[in-house]
């Protein structure tokens, strides 16, 4: 079995890699449209030393929506292939280090190598991730980053001063590549309180951990900071906002569709560049739709954004984008590529509601061995980001849950075959 499953990573990254490279026979475009095209900007800019704009031309307006750690790993990957395919074969490389790494923290639990390897494989394979990672978005660098803090943490037989600068440091640049990674800092909180080690050691730990991770955002934060007047590492919170508690039509703040005014009459785009007066008005208008909101709708909304949360809304999509980058195609899908996705859709959902359930059973695992910070870690991300739900439901905005949830679910798995072996005898 364990033979069989290592070809079967081996399959994977040859796959990833033929990806790479035939998209590069093919010159099929990594940053084609929106996201992708807008994190291309922003790093040629940076070579070009214009603002840190995603403008084309002048004005540079600068932008506050967008972190600057991955168009700065756009930028230097540019410096010796612009097209971006060098960045992407990277990308392959991060995710291929992410799956070692849950592999390895699942065998430091001593999950049969089966499991660990099967898991592995699905993060290796998870389809939205395979897709992101083919063009210049943040899901790669994310995930690696993220795995990389949370390794720091769980590999090590002792923690040392060394773990907690690397983990930190890696959470820093977490933060600088999607502000969202902000919802993880509540498994830190946890997995600190709940660490057993001596109370001065461990304020003194968690004191260095902080130092570390302001230290590396700061100079972000204190230039948004100029720009508005508030202490942020990006726009998103307020759109976010704005967006989840609009009860007028879409086009008032839906992407581009509508424009509002800044104080000196200038057009802001909501979910683009804007001045520090045109996010003033911006906060303004989110405050007043906040305020309108009542809490029933509130519930309302974070229940709706929960299951959203867990839902692979774009799944579709993605086979759209890939049919029609693959095979130049365009428009809706045909019978036959609509049965593919509507198959593979309901089998890849049912698949995350069983992750799910195994995940719980993770959470038994790591109670019944007195594993508390760990549990702390990983649950502390699931539990605000499903339940209190921070704007972030949807989509691909979801997958920083990834790491957390296959660690879960390869030690619910684990469990349950423990148990299942011990009742047979």
């Amino acid at each position: 079995m364990n033979r069989f499953l290592v070809f079967i990573i081996i399959l994977i990254v040859i796959s990833r890699l033929a990806a790479v490279v035939f998209l590069h026979q093919k010159q099929i475009s990594v940053s084609p449209v929106q996201d992708p095209l807008e994190y291309r900007n922003l790093a040629v800019n940076i070579l070009r030393g214009n603002s840190f704009s995603m403008a084309q031309n002048t004005p540079y307006v600068p932008d506050l929506l967008r972190t600057p750690a991955y168009p700065a790993f756009l930028s230097l990957t540019f410096l010796f292939d612009e097209a971006g395919y060098l960045a992407v074969f990277l990308q392959q490389i991060m995710l291929i280090a992410s799956a070692w790494m849950l592999w390895a923290m699942l065998r430091r639990f001593r999950v049969y190598k089966a499991i660990s390897l099967f898991f592995s494989i699905i993060l290796l394979a998870e389809p939205r991730l395979w897709f992101w990672s083919l063009e210049t978005m943040t899901e790669a660098l994310f995930i690696f980053l993220i795995m990389l803090s949370v390794f720091f943490l769980i590999y090590p037989e002792v923690i040392r001063a060394k773990h907690i600068v690397g983990s930190a440091f890696a959470f820093g640049l977490t933060l600088l590549t999607r502000p969202s990674g902000l919802l993880w800092a509540a498994g830190f909180m946890i997995f600190s309180a709940l660490y057993e080690a001596p109370l001065k050691k461990k304020i003194f730990a968690s004191v260095c951990f902080i130092i570390i991770v302001v230290a590396i955002v700061s100079p972000w934060v204190w230039r948004n900071y100029q720009l508005t007047g508030r202490l942020i590492l990006s726009s998103s919170q307020e759109i976010n906002y704005a967006l989840g508690f609009q009860k007028g039509p879409n086009e008032v703040t839906s992407g581009c569709a509508g424009f509002i005014r800044d104080s000196k009459g200038r057009e802001v785009c909501m979910f683009r560049s804007f001045t520090s007066e045109g996010f003033n008005d911006v906060e303004i208008l989110a405050k007043d739709l906040r305020g309108t909101t009542s809490f029933y709708s509130f519930l309302k909304r974070n229940i709706i954004g929960a299951y959203y949360l867990w839902v692979p809304n774009d799944y579709k999509d993605i086979i759209s984008i890939a049919r029609n980058s693959i095979f130049g195609s365009s428009g809706d899908l045909s019978g036959g590529w609509l049965f593919f996705a509507n198959i593979s859709y309901r089998a890849y959902s049912l698949f995350l509601i069983v992750t799910g359930i195994l995940a719980l059973a993770g959470f038994a695992f790591l109670y019944e061995n007195g594993k508390y910070p760990v549990a702390g870690l990983f649950g502390g991300i699931i539990f605000f980001s499903t339940l209190i739900n921070f704007g972030i439901a949807g989509g691909r905005h979801h997958l920083i849950l990834l790491p957390a949830v296959l660690f879960l679910a390869g030690l619910g798995l684990f469990y349950a075959t423990e148990r299942l072996y011990r009742r047979l005898g």
